[in-house]
């Protein structure tokens, strides 16, 4: 083997060293959008009433339902304004 060949396959090496790193990084983001969307969908299906049993009646339930708000998810993407 000839030096040539050693700086090709060491360039190679780090090449695909790079591209891993770009590849596990893309997939990672992949994966965290997806368990927001599943975690949105999901609060989405939980009714604000259950809201209650976490909050030991510390929050206003009422005034949410209300205000027109019915899931969780509804309330997690209002603004501070909005409530």
């Amino acid at each position: 083997m000839e030096f040539r060949d050693a700086d090709r396959l060491l360039a190679d090496a780090r090449a695909l060293l790079d591209e891993h790193t770009s590849v596990h990084r893309q997939a990672k983001d992949a994966l965290d959008a997806l368990r927001i969307d599943l975690a949105r969908a999901g609060l989405g299906e939980i009714s604000v009433s259950r809201l209650r049993d976490v909050t030991d009646g510390r929050l206003r339930i009422a005034t949410l339902e209300k205000a027109g708000y019915t899931t969780v998810r509804q309330v997690l993407e209002a603004s501070p304004y909005q409530l």
